[in-house]
């Protein structure tokens, strides 16, 4: 009885040590993760104050049209008339302001310039949609964008 009882001890400071081990690595683990977290921070407000700044760096009207090109290629399969009759929808100012915040966020419309944000704030519309509402139908031709509110 007393070699089983010597034995369970044994044991049972081996689980103990385990758990220490095992405890000590999450611990370290933790505090990578964390400074991963505290890098990816630091470089997305790295990323965030340069977008302002390259925007603001495309004042020469070749670069402009280069880009405008290159994005119009992107976004529309045909080029698109320098003189669009497209209804503006009207928006309080704190609707324009979600829109613009949430287009300047997304990574491929980002890369819009101020006019080209400007013309989609201007032509978006407010969609009211209840629980269970199709809004993208998997398989189907998109012709809309959406931005959720």
């Amino acid at each position: 009885m007393e070699v089983q009882l010597e034995e369970l001890r044994q044991k049972l400071q081996q689980q103990c040590e385990l758990t220490q081990r095992l405890q000590t690595e999450n611990q370290n683990l933790e505090r990578q993760i964390q400074k991963k977290e505290n890098e990816l921070q630091e470089l997305q407000n790295r990323f965030d104050d340069l977008v302002p700044e390259c925007s603001s760096q495309r004042n020469s009207s070749e670069s402009v049209t280069e880009v405008r090109q290159s994005r119009a290629a992107v976004i529309a399969p045909e080029p698109l008339s320098e003189h669009l009759d497209i209804p503006k929808v009207l928006k309080t100012t704190s609707e324009a302001e979600q829109i613009r915040r949430a287009v300047q966020k997304n990574d491929f419309l980002s890369r819009l310039d101020d006019e080209q944000i400007s013309m989609m704030v201007e032509l978006l519309e407010a969609m009211d949609r209840g629980p269970g509402d199709d809004i993208i139908v998997e398989g189907s031709e998109g012709d809309m964008m959406y931005i959720v509110a």
